[in-house]
């Protein structure tokens, strides 16, 4: 590696090290320097295209973290869109551009364009599949083959899970947060148990990120199906699944809901489950309903809102998104620890992390 790509690469990791540290202003100096290096006319393209172009995207992607920390969202976008055009344009200098994709998702829901920022989290998710020894399984496919996917890609890996799987539980995340607002209830749900399932295979199911997923989706159920609650009911409390040891989740019970109903079960357990799932099914539909009803009464007496919003202004998001951030000695990935100490915040409904 040459010199200059050294010093442009420590110009960015010291830089996003300040910046987590509030200590903005040096940091915009270095990113500042990095930029100048990498451009057209810079010192670093005299020493091959590949390089300048891919220290050049991750620098244009720190400088829109920066940003982005600094509540300066249109120059964010600006900053991340130039590095997504290089990246896609010039596949060599595309390091993580999951990363990159889930910026843009963060701050487009964070400027109000909800839709945009839909399309970014399912963008980066496609790409954090396109890079996996195996695929994973259709969106709308239930529980059972999602964990036999999830097995079968730590056995090829080895017995570890890639690191990119914990990035797919975020853009998984991220999806649900934006499809709610676009108000796509039930396609969120699914967005949220499939960020579940795999959070809780790359995270550790007691994990602070895994307990802030977790927290995100009990919040969604309470807003759009605050009537139901299993374990209300009688004799509706946890019981223990065919085949497990502990007792059937929440998310298991969301599983069985969304799966065709008229299969006909073998064992006396999947009776009742079946039941069981054809009661919620019943709920969800009426719940569903009556929003879409309320939507077209407010939209009728002229109050209501569109789903997309302004470009600015627009509502925070409900739920905080997890956007991918800096450049790491050589790499521009997801910031585990940093996500991992403000995963509450998705709690609270901040807004974008």
């Amino acid at each position: 590696m040459h010199t200059c790509e050294r010093l442009a690469g420590l110009y960015n990791g010291t830089a996003m090290a300040l910046i987590e540290g509030s200590k903005h202003g040096p940091a915009k100096d270095l990113l500042d320097r990095a930029e100048v290096m990498t451009r057209a006319s810079g010192i670093l393209a005299r020493h091959g295209r590949d390089a300048c172009l891919r220290l050049r995207a991750a620098t244009l992607n720190n400088l829109g973290c920066y940003h982005r920390y600094r509540e300066r969202h249109a120059d964010a976008l600006a900053a991340l869109i130039e590095a997504l055009d290089i990246e896609e344009a010039y596949p060599a200098a595309a390091q993580d551009t999951a990363s990159t994709l889930l910026n843009l998702c963060t701050v487009c829901s964070r400027l109000g364009d909800h839709h945009a920022a839909l399309q970014y989290a399912k963008h980066a998710a496609m790409e954090i599949e396109s890079g996996l020894p195996i695929r994973p399984p259709k969106a709308n496919a239930v529980s059972p083959t999602l964990e036999d996917w999830l097995a079968a890609l730590r056995e090829e890996c080895g017995g570890e899970l890639p690191a990119a799987v914990g990035n797919l539980a975020v853009a998984h995340h991220n999806a649900a947060v934006e499809m709610e607002h676009c108000g796509m209830t039930r396609h969120a749900l699914t967005a949220y148990r499939q960020c579940l399932a795999v959070s809780a295979h790359a995270n550790g199911a007691e994990g602070p990120m895994h307990a802030a997923f977790e927290g995100s989706y009990a919040a969604f159920r309470k807003r759009h199906f605050p009537g139901y609650d299993r374990a209300s009911r009688p004799g509706g409390g946890p019981r223990a699944a065919p085949g497990r040891k502990g007792p059937r989740t929440t998310g298991a019970l969301m599983v069985a809901a969304t799966q065709r109903l008229d299969r006909r079960p073998h064992t006396v357990q999947g009776n009742r489950d079946a039941k069981e799932a054809a009661e919620f099914h019943l709920y969800m539909a009426a719940a569903l309903r009556g929003e879409a009803s309320g939507l077209a009464k407010s939209t009728a007496g002229g109050g209501g809102a569109g789903a997309r919003g302004g470009s600015r202004g627009g509502s925070r998001s409900r739920q905080g998104l997890l956007g991918g951030n800096p450049y790491r000695g050589g790499a521009v990935g997801q910031d585990r620890s940093r996500l991992q100490s403000r995963a509450g915040a998705s709690r609270q409904g901040e807004g974008p992390l």
